[in-house]
């Protein structure tokens, strides 16, 4: 990562040095790691403005910051937008019953598994639907005897239909969730039936960090307003967890408000919680890498198994937390790259001779860009213009990029010509890879994943180099700044060297030795 992403983790192991974060309890629960989040969006967000809200929910975070005592009267408005959001919610929720019935899960009774997925994740089409790779690769069906239910949730109340598979939809539920909680904290607020609460250790916690210099704008009221509202989505899994009886619960991501509600209701229930690998972390990841204080016994708000896509990620998350008896860290290798590999598994897409017929160059080259300032470097703009007429370039966006379509083109200007954008931006990965000779990306986990297909990583960034240090020490990708050097690994004609540690495995067999694992196992 950056050497902004250092300097926070430098300064928050100060705090954990300074003070016991492990004291930080509300209502039995040791809280930290839902204000570690919370305190490194206040860090990063000192040098990087966020960007990506909306106009009022901009304005409440900057009022926030200047304000800090507005943060106790955040649960009045709060009732407010919850109810809006419920609306929305429940309306969406009812358009996509009609628009996709046969996406509706009806099923009662146990399941081994429960699938907690975000419906943003579904991109490539199988047999005509949106596939979810994380989920829907794993070997959950009737040939395989193991049963699995999808919860499904939107970021932004936004579905595509028609989805692969079924699912049920917790948007409603959730939404609901948060409005009768918002109410009870505007009413608590008013009664001062708040001020009351108590998070124990909260007042040694502010003292450490003034005395340290970190910012933190959230209030003791607005902290407890925020696990409440994580303790009313609990509810929730609660009841789906006593009607379907799973034994483990996968998810993608572990530190969000619902993750943390899922993560509290399956301790209860005993229930395995395990984190799918989704991305590169890096050594300095902020929520994955260097916690300087974790409890013997681990924290509630941290899931019981992470699973890992190779030994590298493996033993960066082994580091911090496989000394306690609660996390433990898995090496499962990634289901979806197996299935392509030995299962020879397709997209749709990518099955059709049409799709095949796009590569059609000497050497085709795919850019894997990132929602970053300046994702088309100059040296990279050079290269593309004095590449002989040979090469092809596809620039792939990242899922987030498809509102900067128009800009990624103008930054191209005559280049646009010479590139795939637009149609890039939406082939399905894995199809694209089989057939590029080069990926070049400032730092995206791409660079991974084309390996296991044979093509040349060509890392562009610093942070890059700083991320992938093994790999481009040991090799495997080329690390360039220069357009010069860039073409030369696109006329290189050695395939990148074999890797004694692999960072992504794929391997469908060892991928279901860790699924029957996990539901064999049952922890208390």
């Amino acid at each position: 990562m950056s050497e902004h992403h250092k300097t926070i983790l430098t300064r928050l192991n100060e705090l954990e040095r300074e003070f016991d974060v492990t004291a930080l309890r509300y209502k039995s629960i040791r809280i930290w790691p839902l204000l570690r989040l919370m305190l490194t969006r206040a860090l990063w967000q000192e040098v990087v403005p966020p960007r990506s809200y909306g106009k009022l929910v901009g304005f409440a975070k900057r009022l926030q910051r200047r304000y800090p005592a507005a943060n106790n009267l955040m649960p009045l408005p709060g009732v407010f937008f919850r109810w809006g959001e419920y609306l929305r919610r429940r309306g969406m929720v009812e358009r996509v019953e009609q628009q996709d019935p046969g996406g509706i899960a009806h099923m009662h009774g146990p399941v081994d598994a429960l699938f907690l997925a975000k419906n943003n994740q579904r991109r490539d089409r199988v047999d005509g639907k949106l596939f979810n790779p994380f989920f829907n690769s794993l070997p959950f069906n009737n040939e395989s005897g193991r049963s699995a239910l999808m919860l499904e949730y939107s970021d932004d109340a936004n579905y595509l239909t028609p989805r692969y598979g079924t699912s049920q939809l917790l948007d409603s539920r959730l939404a609901a969730a948060a409005l009768k909680q918002s109410f009870r904290s505007a009413g608590s607020l008013l009664s001062g039936g708040m001020a009351s609460s108590k998070i124990e250790g909260w007042i040694d916690f502010r003292r450490a960090l003034n005395k340290l210099g970190l910012p933190f704008a959230a209030t003791h009221v607005a902290v407890i307003d925020q696990v409440e509202r994580i303790l009313a989505y609990k509810k929730v899994f609660s009841d789906c967890l006593r009607e379907y009886r799973p034994r483990a619960l996968f998810f993608t991501c572990f530190y969000d408000e619902i993750s943390f509600a899922a993560i509290l209701a399956c301790n209860d229930a005993g229930v395995n919680t395990v984190e799918l690998q989704h991305g590169q972390q890096g050594d300095h990841h902020l929520m994955y890498t260097h916690w300087a204080r974790v409890p013997r016994e681990g924290y509630e708000l941290i899931p019981t198994h992470f699973w890992m896509w190779g030994e590298p990620s493996k033993a960066r998350l082994d580091a911090w937390c496989g000394g306690t008896t609660r996390h433990q860290v898995l090496m499962g290798g990634s289901s979806w790259l197996a299935l392509w590999r030995d299962r020879n598994f397709e997209t749709d897409e990518a099955r059709e001779p049409a799709f095949r017929d796009v590569f059609n160059a000497d050497v085709n080259v795919m850019v894997a860009l990132q929602p970053v300032d300046q994702p088309l470097p100059d040296h990279l703009l050079s290269a593309i213009k004095q590449s002989p007429d040979k090469v092809k370039w596809f620039l792939r966006p990242h899922p987030r990029m498809r509102r900067r379509l128009p800009e990624l083109v103008e930054r191209l200007g005559d280049l646009a010509a010479r590139c795939e954008v637009e149609r890039a931006g939406s082939m399905p990965l894995y199809g694209m890879l089989r057939h590029v000779k080069v990926c070049i990306t400032l730092w995206s986990t791409v660079a991974y994943e084309a390996l296991a297909f044979g093509a040349r990583p060509v890392i562009i960034h610093p942070n890059g180099r700083t991320l992938m240090r093994e790999f481009c020490e040991n090799g495997a990708f080329v690390y360039t700044e220069s357009a010069e050097g860039i073409l030369d690994a696109i006329n290189a004609e050695e395939a990148p060297p074999a890797q004694d540690r692999q960072y992504i495995v794929a391997d469908y067999a060892l991928v279901e030795r860790t699924v029957d694992g996990l539901l064999a196992e049952r922890w208390v």
